[in-house]
């Protein structure tokens, strides 16, 4: 989870006003929410002097007590959505303004979409990293098969996180992907109820799937795991101790229909209109995204959704084109090698040189390539890295160090003719700036999984690269 440190980087990248509290004296905040909270010496007292309402508020109360609870909440507060996060005796408040001009509004929306490219970018980091250590896990061959079985759905839940978070990235950079691969509905909502299952045991929830086999359509599987999860999800979170949520899984010749059913209370008419509002949430606790996100999930794979009233409860129905309309018939590609073998170069009795300032990154690509025979050196930082012995057969470079960027590193590393291919590891483009000699072999881009790790690996030692010694450029 993301810690109080985390929101007020974000908060000073994208320029929204915090409020920080070590403790209950020790206050900091960036220069709008100074303006704001005048001579305010606690965060109730600042929160107070900023949203416009008095200490003891009882949005204010429960958005901090929600905080102290469960490490985060978020609430609407006079004329702000204010995120309130404690990690510990830090507590920290993010202010952002709910109705601005047109002009404010345009840098909001900027601003917005550098917080969820940054939120993406670092969860889906965390979401690769879990996956990587997972799918070691598996192959150790060393566990039971109850302990298998839940490493097997850590690394399914992870797997489908990190393809959203990583889709979410893409979409906030401008990225439009447009995919017309083939979905497995059937395999993909398995494994979806399945993830959920222990949430709905948790809360007295019976979670039943219908549904037929091999159902497909067409589209970002990213997409499809974002309607099902949050559907889900939500049906379940609506649902009372002793309830029941239904998700079915239809097809026909005119369209694939997924519906979700809950046995909650279900949505007030005044509510309705709004059900698909990004930040419209009755939970206290809620953000309003998971809906909004489900609406746009959907109009990406060509479908609709819409919502009724049941007997008990609400149920969610949406339905996209069966595959056939959408992708013509091709020949099927050969399969990716997914065995664990490498096929053209191998890392064992290489030398290999990992640098980067993320010790659960360092530690998975030290653990990989440790397993598949490599001697790994590791290094925190560029300045570890030049202070490094001997030559190295291959370099893993973060992109951004704490005191360098990998580019840079890589073209002193070469300078000094110390080692033959190089990747630069990163979630970013490669900047206009890049000299050729800090140009990389290859690029590989976080989040990753371990098999495309090992590919590059393998098609780098594999290749005609230069030995250690010799400056190398692509």
């Amino acid at each position: 989870m993301m810690t109080a440190d985390d929101m007020v980087w974000l908060a000073q990248s994208v320029g929204f006003a915090f409020i920080r509290a070590s403790g209950r004296e020790a206050l900091v905040w960036n220069e709008p929410a100074g303006e704001l909270v005048g001579d305010a010496t606690t965060l109730e007292g600042a929160l107070a002097a900023a949203t416009g309402v008095s200490e003891d508020d009882s949005e204010l109360t429960a958005l901090l007590s929600d905080a102290a609870e469960e490490g985060r909440s978020a609430r609407t507060i006079g004329r702000f959505r204010v995120l309130a996060f404690a990690d510990g005796e830090n507590r920290v408040a993010v202010l952002i303004p709910e109705a601005l001009g047109v002009a404010s509004d345009v840098h909001r929306r900027a601003a917005a979409t550098d917080l969820s490219a940054a939120v993406s970018h670092e969860l889906s980091n965390v979401l690769g990293a879990i996956l990587g250590w997972a799918t070691l896990a598996r192959r150790s061959g060393k566990i039971g098969a109850s302990i298998d079985r839940a490493l097997s759905q850590i690394e399914t839940s992870a797997r489908g996180g990190h393809a959203t978070a990583r889709h979410l990235l893409d979409t906030a950079r401008g990225r439009i992907v447009v995919s017309n691969a083939a979905i497995e509905a059937s395999r993909m909502l398995r494994e979806v109820t399945d993830a959920l299952a222990p949430k709905a045991e948790e809360q007295g929830v019976a979670l039943s799937l219908i549904g037929t086999d091999d159902v497909s359509l067409a589209g970002a599987s990213a997409d499809f795991f974002t309607v099902a999860w949050n559907l889900t999800q939500n049906a379940i979170e609506a649902t009372p101790l002793g309830g029941k949520v239904t998700v079915e899984l239809s097809s026909s010749d005119e369209a694939v229909t997924l519906s979700v059913t809950d046995e909650g209370e279900g949505i007030p008419e005044e509510n309705r209109k709004r059900v698909f509002e990004p930040y419209f949430s009755t939970k206290e606790s809620g953000t309003g995204l998971g809906l909004a996100l489900v609406r746009r999930a959907v109009d990406a794979l060509d479908g609709e959704i819409d919502f009724s009233p049941v007997r008990i409860g609400t149920r969610f129905i949406c339905t996209f084109p069966p595959e056939k309309q959408k992708r013509p018939p091709r020949s099927p590609k050969p399969p990716r090698r997914r065995s664990g073998v490498l096929a053209r170069g191998t890392p064992r009795g290489k030398r290999v040189l990992v640098v980067d300032d993320d010790k659960a990154m360092r530690d998975l690509l030290t653990t990989t390539l440790g397993l598949a025979g490599a001697e790994v050196v590791t290094a925190s930082s560029g300045a570890e890295a030049l202070d490094s012995t001997g030559d190295f057969d291959l370099v893993l470079l973060d992109m951004g160090l704490g005191d360098t960027r990998g580019d840079q590193l890589l073209s002193a590393l070469r300078r000094e003719r110390r080692i033959g291919a190089a990747a630069l590891v990163s979630g970013a483009t490669l900047p206009p700036d890049v000299t050729i000699e800090g140009s990389p072999d290859t690029w590989l881009r976080k989040p990753f999984e371990i098999d495309d790790l090992l590919a590059a690996v393998s098609h780098l030692l594999g290749g005609d690269q230069a030995e250690p010694g010799d400056a190398q450029s692509n």
